[in-house]
């Protein structure tokens, strides 16, 4: 938007019954509406500060660099004073990456809203599929993860006394299990110890997700235990294959993207492609910004409860969550 677009007071956060509000004073929201239509040419093309490139090549490398650094930091080595700083710093970069997240939600939402439009009014017969069948079966962060631990079950199922093991053990107890420092009752040490690496791998990768942005709410790398839950249900052979699943779900885009290019003529045919790539091309990388959001959250957190710790011994609060 360029500087000068916000003044003093232009901006405040009020809450109503527990919900934060985003405010703009009137002269705020007239001087975003003249920059609106420069800064919307600016994300919507393919120049360095266009919102894919931009989130890309500057906002999520700088955001894992900011982690990475506070991560090789053992929390316990450090002064209160240094985890409070290091927990503003993470926090700051989380806002600053959720920022870039919010130029590429329009883009997505503009896309499919676009192709939709298009395919709906102009393309689209009696019985044919609608629309966002074009869109689906692709790779994005949260499939990637879904199917990360369908095949841990898948592995951990090739090991019977692993999987009673596991099939018995209440999600609510799954820290205590993974801290033990032998395997579960009838499972062989080496299968266990390859089952915990594989399980953290998973965490490493995915447990980041966050199911809201407050900080003071665990995410999976602290509490695993939903996840356990999905991987026990996974284990108990429920739910479907979500290898098979996307691979339908990609043959069905597929089909139906061939049945309606055979039929349109040249105009209609070259303006449905390339509307449907666009869309095809933003939809995943919305999943990938937004999955991304929690990355500093697991560190984060491990510091405010360290600096929780120090406050205690303080005496300063009772327990070292009271820090939030």
């Amino acid at each position: 938007m360029g500087s000068g677009v916000f003044r003093e007071g232009d901006i405040a956060f009020p809450t109503v019954n527990g919900y934060a509000y985003y405010y703009y004073s009137l002269g705020a929201f007239w001087r975003l509406l003249v920059k609106t239509p420069g800064a919307f040419r600016l994300l919507m093309g393919s120049g360095e500060r266009s919102g894919q490139r931009r989130w890309r090549e500057y906002a999520r490398p700088r955001y894992v660099r900011i982690v990475e650094g506070w991560e090789a930091k053992p929390p316990e080595n450090l002064s209160a004073k240094v985890l409070l700083a290091g927990a503003r710093e993470l926090l700051d970069a989380g806002t600053e990456y959720y920022t870039s997240v919010q130029t590429i939600i329009p883009l997505a939402y503009l896309s499919e809203a676009l192709f939709t439009m298009f395919y709906n009014r102009l393309v689209r017969r009696e019985g044919d599929p609608p629309a966002q069948t074009f869109l689906l079966g692709f790779d994005s962060m949260p499939i990637l993860a879904e199917k990360s631990l369908y095949d841990l079950a898948s592995w951990s199922r090739e090991h019977p006394g692993l999987a009673r093991a596991l099939a018995g053990t209440p999600s609510e107890q799954i820290l205590d299990l993974l801290g033990a420092e032998g395997p579960p009752s009838g499972v062989d040490g080496e299968v266990w110890r390859e089952w915990r690496s594989r399980f953290q791998a998973h965490l490493d990768r995915y447990g980041h997700a966050v199911y809201n942005l407050d900080f003071v709410n665990p995410v999976p790398a602290d509490d695993p235990a939903p996840l356990f839950d999905t991987l026990t249900f996974y284990l108990r052979g429920e739910g479907q294959n979500p290898h098979k699943r996307q691979g339908r779900t990609a043959a069905r885009r597929e089909e139906a993207t061939q049945a309606v290019l055979e039929r349109l003529d040249a105009p209609r045919r070259n303006l449905f492609s390339s509307l449907l790539k666009w869309a095809q091309d933003v939809a995943p990388v919305r999943e990938d910004a937004l999955a991304d959001v929690g990355l500093a959250w697991p560190v984060m957190r491990r510091m405010l409860l360290e600096l929780g710790r120090h406050l205690t011994e303080a005496g300063a609060v009772e327990k070292p969550a009271d820090v939030f």
